[in-house]
C-alpha cells in the first residue's frame, strides 16, 4: 500500500495557467480507502475476480454527472474504474479534480486507476496508473513506489514488451469493433488467449464489449471486461453494471476457477 502523507490545509498543484486547490484533509480520508481494496496482498491478487472495469469517456458524454454515474456503476458491481482524459487538453490540476471525484465515488468498492499520469495517481490516492502500448519504454522503476501498472496491448509483440516493462494488469483489444476505435480491426478473443498463454499477469478485454459478448472474452482466459459505452449510454447505469457482472461470474472459465478453490 502506498503510505498516506500527512499533510493539513490545501496545496496549489501546478496545471499551465489553471491551478487546483486541493484539501488534503479530505483527501486524505479517501486515501484510507485503499485498505478495503486488498492492502498487504500482492499486486496481481489486488484484482478483483471477476474484474468489471469501467473507463470514462471524453468528458462531453459524462459532464456533471461524473461521480454520479460513477456511484450507480459501483454500486452495480463495477469493481474497477479507470480515469481517461482521451484527446483533450487538460490542465494536470483539471485532471487532478477528475481522480479526486472518482476516488470519492469509488470509496472503498473499487480500485482506481488514473490513465497517463502516475503524479495525479499519488496526488488522488489512486490505486494505480494506465499505460498506453506507446508507453512501454517507461519502466516500473521509474514509477512511483507502491503504484499499481496497468498496461493496454493491441499485439502479442506488445504483450511481450509490456510484461518486460512490468504491470499488474494487461488491458488487451480492441477485442471487438468499437466506436471508440473507428477504423481498428478487432483482435478478436485471440489475442486475450495469447495473453493468458505468456503470463500469469491478470487478463482484461477491452473494445466493443457489452452483455451479449463479455462471458465469451472470459471464456478466452481474462479475468473480466472493461467497458465504455454498455454502462455511460445506460439510462441505468447500476442495473447496466449489475448485468453485465452477471454475465461475466458465469462465464464457463469463472465456474471452474471458483470450483477448483472451493
Amino acid at each position: 500500500c502506498i503510505p498516506a502523507r500527512r499533510r493539513g490545509g490545501t496545496e496549489s498543484v501546478s496545471g499551465g495557467k489553471d491551478r487546483a486547490k486541493i484539501d488534503w484533509n479530505s483527501v486524505q480520508s479517501d486515501r484510507g480507502h485503499r485498505a478495503d481494496l486488498g492492502c498487504g496482498l500482492s499486486r496481481l491478487d489486488r484484482i478483483p475476480r471477476p474484474c468489471l472495469a469501467l473507463v470514462t469517456p471524453p468528458e462531453r458524454r459524462c459532464a456533471g454527472r461524473l461521480g454520479e454515474v460513477v456511484e450507480s456503476a459501483v454500486r452495480g458491481g463495477v469493481n474497477l474504474v479507470q480515469l481517461r482524459v482521451r484527446g483533450e487538453k487538460r490542465a494536470q490540476g483539471e485532471i487532478l479534480d477528475l481522480a479526486i471525484t472518482l476516488r470519492r465515488a469509488t470509496r472503498g468498492a473499487a480500485l482506481l486507476f488514473v490513465n497517463g499520469h502516475p503524479q495525479v495517481a499519488v496526488e488522488s490516492g489512486a490505486d494505480g496508473v494506465h499505460l498506453p502500448e506507446s508507453s512501454e519504454s517507461m519502466m516500473r522503476d521509474l514509477l512511483p513506489e507502491g503504484l499499481m501498472v496497468g498496461r493496454s496491448v493491441h499485439s502479442p509483440g506488445a504483450i511481450d514488451r509490456a510484461l518486460r516493462a512490468g504491470t499488474d494488469l494487461l488491458v488487451a483489444g480492441a477485442v471487438f469493433s468499437t466506436a471508440s476505435h473507428p477504423g481498428v480491426a478487432p483482435s478478436g478473443v485471440e489475442l486475450i488467449e495469447r495473453a493468458c498463454r505468456s503470463t500469469d499477469v491478470p487478463v482484461i478485454g477491452i473494445g466493443g464489449i457489452g452483455p451479449d459478448n463479455a462471458a465469451s472474452v472470459v471464456r478466452a482466459g481474462a479475468v473480466g471486461v472493461a467497458v465504455i459505452g454498455a454502462i455511460w449510454e445506460s439510462s441505468e447505469p447500476e442495473s447496466a453494471a449489475g448485468h453485465l457482472l452477471d454475465r461475466i461470474s458465469g462465464g464457463e472459465r469463472w465456474t471452474r476457477l471458483m470450483n477448483s478453490s472451493a
